[in-house]
């Protein structure tokens, strides 16, 4: 919910400012190339029309901070002409348009690209700004002095050398940090956004700053320390892929070979969208993170990977995600403890537009798993699944705005414990009471009616449809769906069944467990021996479901059974700014 007394605490996340490059981390063209190659951009509505757009501002960035910036015609195209070889990113804006950043392209010498690009006409619902645009010098001295410490632990660097250390590298800082042109400058944006971590990986392969590294340290030793904060980011965007395909597999009843494969390419994916996905995963459901994360790459190799079955389910998916943001978007304060809609920024149709038609699909394709070639079997399916969609859908509406109505006192209980109004054990107490009231007692036959506190009708039907899109893929858990398999299979074929459905279950719980251990390691850089401590309190944590409630809950009872005392100052610093819990 958008509260806007909330707004003011540190927790609250705050996403990318628009028009930033993509970069990769670890690969950047260097050498002087002679110039010589063509790039064509086409721009046109991602609308089934393909209206080209004219006059957006188009913008070439090199590797160097070179900029070439034009407008594209009546045709929506523009061809750059006598660009360097090299690697170019993409960014295109125009009024009425969301934004749209290209991933890095490579221009071989004298090579020609054609890039075409496709645009979402329509206002978007602004997002605000997650860092400042001006590089924090003091964030990074303090990221310096505890990276220091822990070089100085690996190779055993003695007192005076830290401290030339530290030295060397912010005086490199320093003056690169404005520089034109210096990949500090151009990527402190998004490597901010995707943390301490983020920021530690520029900083290493900064031509103008890491050899103030080097300098303290042998070849080895520094080769070393970067492919292992390389191989940390790696397992971060291991994480956030395992989720969601994971997720997916939610809706569209993949099979193994089709999860290892889209979990590698959505990992691929991740390179030059980290800094976004990390931070839409806590602040929209999970659908909306993986449809914003794949907008504009849903075809080609991730077709492939799906049934054609799977692909239009995927598409209906799209369609519902995009119209929650299509219905009634409202500002809220809180006035005498109750919610109040203070403003209406715009007002289309709210009902459960594509869920029916979803659900049935999602059911209707989780079926075939088990299904012969038995015709009246599949038409008995077919009836009985649509008795089942009716009845999850009433009962999602029945407890949506229960459930949403619980997620102010979860705020607020967050908010105590990173500030440490109330103590750890007592917070573990009442998210354990929370927890309870979300996935047990809203399920509950006695739970009737709406929240008192929320009267405005429109509020309510925007939450519901918050709410069900989410939930919509736990459907195939329903006992009555689960019984009439079990009537309609063999013992030894349900047996089986029960055995995968399990099985995957519980590597769900396994990748939401590695991945709020990754969130935590981007923000406080834990050492080898705390990732192995976290991880294991991350290994007690349970959630009925992989959701995005879910890993807030788990997120959080990871802070609070984290020892103070296990980290170093910084770190703690960083906990109490609530840096994760954003």
């Amino acid at each position: 919910m958008r509260i806007k007394n909330m707004i003011n605490r540190s927790f609250l996340i705050f996403l990318m400012l628009t028009g930033i490059c993509i970069f990769n981390f670890f690969s950047y063209a260097q050498d002087d190339i002679p110039k010589g190659g063509t790039i064509t951009v086409e721009l046109s509505e991602a609308a089934a029309e393909r209206k080209p757009i004219e006059g957006a501002e188009i913008k070439l960035i090199s590797d160097e901070g070179k900029e070439y910036v034009k407008k594209s015609d009546a045709t929506g195209k523009y061809k750059f002409t006598g660009i360097p070889a090299g690697r170019y990113s993409l960014n295109v804006t125009k009024a009425g348009y969301r934004d749209r950043i290209k991933n890095p392209l490579v221009l071989a010498e004298g090579g020609e690209s054609y890039q075409h690009i496709k645009m979402i006409k329509g206002n978007i619902i602004p997002r605000p700004i997650l860092v400042n645009a001006n590089a924090d010098t003091k964030r990074l001295e303090t990221l310096i002095q505890h990276v220091s410490k822990d070089i100085g632990q690996l190779y055993g660097l003695d007192e005076t050398t830290l401290k030339k250390l530290q030295k060397s590298v912010m005086d490199s800082i320093k003056a690169t940090i404005n520089k034109e042109g210096s990949l500090l400058k151009r990527a402190y944006q998004q490597a901010s956004a995707e943390g301490n971590l983020g920021l530690l990986v520029v900083l290493l392969v900064d031509p103008d700053i890491k050899t103030s590294f080097a300098d303290y340290l042998t070849e080895l030793q520094f080769q070393s320390y970067v492919d292992s904060i390389k191989k940390r980011r790696q397992q971060v965007r291991k994480a956030f892929a395992d989720t969601f395909t994971l997720y997916m597999d939610q809706a569209l009843s993949l099979s193994l070979n089709q999860r290892e494969d889209m979990s590698k390419l959505l990992y691929k994916w991740t390179d030059g969208s980290l800094y976004m996905i990390s931070n839409l995963i806590f602040t929209r459901t999970i659908p909306e993170t993986l449809v914003e994360f794949l907008y504009g790459s849903t075809h080609g190799s991730f077709k492939q990977i799906l049934t054609d079955d799977q692909y239009e389910i995927w598409q209906e998916i799209e369609k519902s995600a995009k119209n929650l943001n299509k219905n009634v978007i409202v500002d809220l304060i809180q006035f005498d403890g109750k919610e109040v809609i203070t403003k209406k920024k715009e007002h289309t149709h709210t009902g459960t537009f594509h869920i029916h038609k979803l659900t049935e699909a999602i059911l209707n394709l989780h079926t075939e798993q088990f299904l012969t070639q038995n015709k009246s079997q599949t038409e008995r399916f077919v009836l009985v699944n649509k008795g089942i969609v009716e009845q999850y859908l009433e009962k999602l509406n029945r407890i949506a705005i229960k459930r949403t109505s619980l997620m102010m006192p979860y705020s607020e209980l967050l908010f105590k414990a990173v500030s440490g109004q109330i103590t750890r054990n007592m917070a573990l107490e009442k998210i354990k009471t929370l927890k309870k009231a979300y996935w047990e007692d809203s399920y509950s036959d006695n739970v009737e009616g709406d929240d008192p506190q929320v009267v405005n009708p429109e509020f309510k039907q925007f939450m519901r449809n918050q709410m069900i899109l989410p939930n919509i893929f736990n459907l195939v858990k329903e006992p009555i769906y689960q019984q009439t398999i079990k009537d309609s299979i063999s013992d030894i074929e349900y047996e089986k069944y029960r055995k995968r459905q399990s099985e995957i279950e519980t590597i769900r719980l396994h990748t939401a467990q590695s991945l709020v251990a990754a969130i935590l390691d981007m923000h406080i850089l834990l050492n080898p021996k705390q990732r192995k401590n976290i991880e294991d309190i991350a290994a007690k944590l349970m959630i009925p479901e992989l959701s995005r409630i879910g890993l807030q809950f788990m997120v959080l009872e990871l802070f609070l059974n984290i020892n103070p005392d296990d980290l170093s100052p910084w770190q703690q610093n960083a906990l109490k700014q609530g840096v994760f819990l954003k």
